[in-house]
Order: structure tokens, then C-alpha cells, then sequence
């Protein structure tokens, strides 16, 4: 299938659009100067500043600067241009917005915040590093912000999550750099049918995703799946449209530019053109099931794999992915073996791990099983663990093993507890719940 342009030239990566993303100030940290913003950014650890260009003039009120960066990271040497900004701060949606992982004190000063604190960037070849390079670049320049908001993904993540992922020396998971939306029909006229699509991925060279006729008792299974599929997406690359590609076991689909995937489509469902405003008219591909008709193709809706995603499929996960989450579990394993001591055996408290386990017959397969374990104890070198589910490819392994495992086979963790669900992203946020008694989020 041939690309319209503006879809090829996003892939190729020649018309990559900037998007900015926000440090929220609070009201008593004032205004940062231009020589303050200066200093901050020349101190901080791992990034190099190769050039700070003349200040542009923006049109704002007197005092307000912009600036024309060239930065360097330790394992890049191609310069990074982006632009660094202050300006008074745009209020934040109380309604719209998720404030999953903020206190009430943080979500209060983030919404009477005064100044915000910008990047305007692009991202390359690796998103969560440039994700992470920002982050640590915002948190320098404002040590005490209280929100940052990406615009690209309509998010909005706490200045404490912002620090703790600031000062990690791993990139943060790739679903957090984008989001997925569900719209709702409001009327008979739109049907009974959801549209489900994601915001972020386009700064990263990479087509939005969408699920077209979704039944709403499914929203949540394929929000879920549309999820992993973005963040392969971003991982792996574009697949070429119209060709069949494998996301995980027994899990084929396509993708095609949005509008030719609305031709096929009944007027009056979500997510045709009439529907469509200038944030959802950009590259987007709607994902189907190939299926093979008796004359031709046809194109099966996302609804039809609900089936094989309760059986909880193996996703296809690439080694970077792999070995980065590995890093941060490994990372934060502390935190999680401290939390394991004070709440282990309450009822309404979980611990899991997720092992890696080579496949003794990798020829047509991956070749290695990451397997879930509920935890019973640690130490610093060996895990004792029951298996929670069947192995697909490891022979020798059944759900309800126990054992004790190595350490070094770790390459994730979740913590499920009262307060809600807690990966290695998050575990900053549990930590202040339990210890200083927090209002917890509802993840």
C-alpha cells in the first residue's frame, strides 16, 4: 500500500512535529530568571549543553525568555535542538486530566500555579530516552515544580513522580509517554459503539493508533491491548500498513491510514469524519484482524480478539524493552523488598515477580518465557516464589510450582495493595501513602 505523504514523511522521520512539555511552578517558587535557568541547565548530571543561542523574542510581557538549545547526553553524539521557555502558566483541566499520583496538596498548587517552564521538542530513535533527558532537564531547571504536563499526550504526571523518574538512572516505561482515550456515544444517532485512540505517539515519528466499533462492555480490554501495541509501536518501529504483523501469540492484526479505514465503516459511528477535529485528523492507523475472505481481504474489528486477551497471550516484547524494564526493576527492588517485609501475608496485599526463563526450543519461538510468581521471600540474591500461571514453552514448569529462584532472572515487578496497583514507575507514590499516611490514588 502506498503511504499518503504526510504519513510517510512522519515514519521517515523528515516531518516530525514538536510538542511541548510543561514544569508546573508552584506560587511560592516564583519566577525563574534567564541566568538562573542557565546555570541550573549547565549543572545538570549526564546532559551536555553545546550552545544556548540569543534569547527570541516571543511577543510576551517584558522579562519572559526563550531560548534555542543544543544539548548532548553521554550515549548520543548527534546534538539534540530544542527550545527551553518560560511563560505564566495555562490552567490545568480539574475535570479532563487524570491526577492519578498526586496528593491534594500537589493537584491544588498545580491548578494556581502562575508559571510554567517548557521544552519544545521532537523525539528520535528512542523516545523513553528522550522522555527521560526532558524530565531531568525540567527538574534541574525547576527543582520544586509540582506537575509536568505533556501536551502531546494530554497527561499530566506529579513533580514528585518527575523527580524520582529524574533521578533514576533508567528511562521511564514507554506507556507513559502517551495515552489512550475512549469517546463514548452521546446519542442513538452515533450507535452503541465506542472509538478508542491514543494521543502521544506522533512527536515520536509514529502514527496514532486507534480501535474503530468497540463495544463498551470491551473498553477496557482493548484500551488495555491498544496500549501494548503503542508502546511496540514505539519500541519497534511502524509496521508497513496493510501487512500482517505479529504483536503476540495467536495475535495478527494490520493497520490502515484512518481515512481509508472510515470508507468501511456505516455512517453515524464514532470515529468517521464528521467526528474528527483538528487533534484527530493528523496520521493515525486504525488496527483490524487480517482474515482471508473467499475473493478478497477483509478486515475484522479489534472486538474479535477479546477471546484470546482473556486468556492473558504472551505480547511480543523486544530485548531493549526487556532489558530496561529489567534495569528498573532491579533498580527498585529495594523499595519493593522493604515494602514486602512490612505488609507481606495481609489479605489484601500482593506481591508479584516476573522471572525470565530461557526456551529450550527457541527455533520458531521467543527465546525466552517471562513468567509471573507471587512472592513469599527474598534476600538479597534468591527469590522464593510460586508460579501463577502455565508456561507456554517451558515444559518442565506448572501454575502452582514453588521454588526458589534466582534474583538475576528478575525483569519486573507489581505490588497490588489497598491503595491500588503499584509497577516500578510507580512505587514512589505507595511509599508516600504508607509513610505519611497520603491520600492514595486509584490506580
Amino acid at each position: 500500500m502506498d503511504l499518503p505523504p504526510r504519513y510517510a514523511e512522519l515514519i521517515e522521520g523528515r516531518e516530525v512535529e514538536s510538542w511541548p512539555i510543561y514544569a508546573y511552578l508552584p506560587a511560592r517558587a516564583g519566577y525563574v530568571s534567564k541566568a538562573d535557568a542557565e546555570a541550573r541547565l549547565r549543572a545538570c548530571k549526564g546532559i551536555e549543553l553545546i550552545q544556548i543561542g540569543e534569547p527570541v523574542d516571543d511577543g510576551g510581557p517584558s522579562g519572559h525568555w526563550r531560548l534555542d538549545l543544543s544539548i548532548r547526553t553521554a550515549d548520543v553524539d548527534d546534538p539534540w535542538h530544542m527550545q527551553l521557555f518560560i511563560a505564566p502558566a495555562e490552567s490545568l483541566s480539574e475535570e479532563q486530566l487524570d491526577w492519578d499520583g498526586f496528593t491534594d496538596a500537589e493537584k491544588e498548587e498545580s491548578l494556581t500555579a502562575k508559571w510554567e517552564v517548557g521544552i519544545d521538542c521532537a523525539f528520535g530513535q528512542d523516545p523513553a530516552g528522550d522522555f527521560h533527558t526532558v524530565l531531568k532537564l525540567l527538574c534541574a531547571v525547576c527543582p520544586s515544580l509540582v506537575a509536568i504536563y505533556d501536551a502531546a499526550s494530554f497527561r499530566a504526571h506529579s513533580g514528585a513522580w518527575a523527580r524520582d523518574a529524574a533521578q533514576s538512572e533508567v528511562p521511564p516505561s514507554l506507556e507513559l509517554l502517551f495515552s489512550v482515550h475512549t469517546v463514548y456515544p452521546e446519542s442513538d444517532q452515533e450507535g452503541t459503539a465506542c472509538w478508542i485512540h491514543t494521543h502521544g505517539l506522533l512527536r515520536a515519528a509514529c502514527v496514532e493508533l486507534e480501535a474503530l466499533e468497540i463495544p463498551e462492555k470491551q473498553v477496557d480490554t482493548i484500551a488495555d491491548f491498544l496500549t501494548q501495541i503503542a508502546a511496540q509501536f514505539l519500541d519497534l518501529g511502524v509496521p508497513n500498513p496493510d501487512e500482517p504483523f505479529e504483536v503476540g501469540e495467536h495475535l495478527s492484526l494490520v493497520w490502515l491510514p484512518w481515512e481509508q479505514a472510515i470508507q468501511r465503516m456505516q455512517e453515524g459511528h464514532l470515529g468517521t469524519a464528521p467526528d474528527r477535529d483538528e487533534t484527530h485528523v493528523e496520521p493515525s492507523g486504525v488496527l483490524f484482524v487480517p482474515a482471508q475472505g473467499v475473493k478478497r481481504r477483509r478486515y475484522v474489528g479489534l472486538s474479535s480478539c477479546v477471546p484470546t486477551l482473556e486468556r492473558n497471550p504472551i505480547y511480543y516484547i523486544s530485548q531493549n524493552e526487556t532489558d530496561r524494564a529489567s534495569r528498573l526493576a532491579t533498580e527498585k527492588l529495594p523499595l519493593f523488598a522493604a515494602l514486602h517485609r512490612r505488609f507481606v501475608g495481609r489479605t489484601d496485599w500482593n506481591f508479584t515477580v516476573k522471572l525470565g526463563f530461557s526456551n529450550p526450543s527457541p527455533q520458531d519461538d521467543p527465546e525466552h518465557e517471562h513468567l509471573w510468581f507471587e512472592v513469599h521471600s527474598l534476600d538479597g540474591e534468591t527469590v522464593d516464589a510460586t508460579l501463577l500461571n502455565d508456561p507456554h514453552f517451558v515444559a518442565t514448569m506448572r501454575e502452582g510450582d514453588r521454588a526458589r529462584y534466582p534474583i538475576d532472572r528478575l525483569t519486573d515487578w507489581t505490588i497490588y495493595s489497598p491503595h491500588g496497583t503499584f509497577t516500578p514507575d510507580l512505587v514512589y507514590h505507595l511509599l508516600r501513602i504508607v509513610d505519611q499516611g497520603e491520600p492514595a490514588s486509584e490506580r
